[in-house]
């Protein structure tokens, strides 16, 4: 298992070097060097490292199955949440984190600059706030430990469930206002699912993502 992390931290440095040559930083000098750290998630006993891989605080630990690995960096300058992985290995299924990756190279936002990260720590068909509270520091833990300029809350569910509000969706999202959590700047839009699953929402995402990119310079 070691080799296999070891292949995957070497690829994605790859990656990394041949976006800055596309946009002609050869040298790294502006993104600048990211070493890799790829967390494996041992399911076997609990879950990803340092997200609560023996927690058992609610019925969700059963539906953990099979080994998966996380591709985030070891810090972050903007973080973004969703309310629940949407399949057992990753937080987006492929169809969104394809949209999810056109979205970020559209935004300039490099690899080395962004992490993903779920609410609910193991599978779940709907998001169930209950069991989010057992979840609650686990997240608040990995938030402290990319220690993100910018938070970014994807979807309804979450945004609602971070922000303690039931107000309408689109009076909270980025293109409308900005809030703080823990004295950080959050943001909320839609999540990829919900964009691929009403077209509609493609351009106000859109604006709302223009907005989160400009609080990045």
């Amino acid at each position: 298992m070691d080799k296999r992390r070891q292949d995957i931290e070497y690829f994605l440095g790859v990656l990394d070097e041949a976006e800055a040559a596309l946009t002609g930083d050869v040298l790294l000098e502006r993104k600048g060097r990211t070493d890799y750290c790829v967390l494996e998630k041992d399911c076997s006993d609990g879950g990803p490292a340092s997200t609560g891989g023996q927690c058992r605080k609610c019925p969700l630990w059963k539906n953990r199955t099979g080994n998966g690995f996380y591709f985030n960096p070891g810090s972050a300058d903007i973080l973004f949440i969703l309310a629940k992985p949407e399949n057992p290995l990753a937080p987006l299924d492929d169809d969104a984190m394809g949209m999810y990756e056109r979205q970020m190279s559209a935004l300039g936002i490099e690899r080395s600059r962004r992490a993903l990260l779920t609410i609910l720590k193991c599978p779940s068909e709907t998001f169930i706030p209950g069991y989010a509270d057992s979840c609650k520091d686990y997240l608040k833990a990995e938030i402290s430990s990319y220690n993100p300029r910018v938070l970014v809350l994807l979807g309804t569910d979450c945004a609602r469930y971070m922000l303690r509000k039931k107000d309408d969706f689109d009076s909270l999202r980025a293109s409308s206002r900005s809030f703080s959590i823990n004295g950080i700047r959050t943001f909320a839009t839609y999540s990829q699912r919900e964009c691929i699953s009403n077209r509609m929402l493609r351009k106000p995402v859109w604006d709302d993502l223009q907005v989160i990119g400009s609080a990045l310079k």
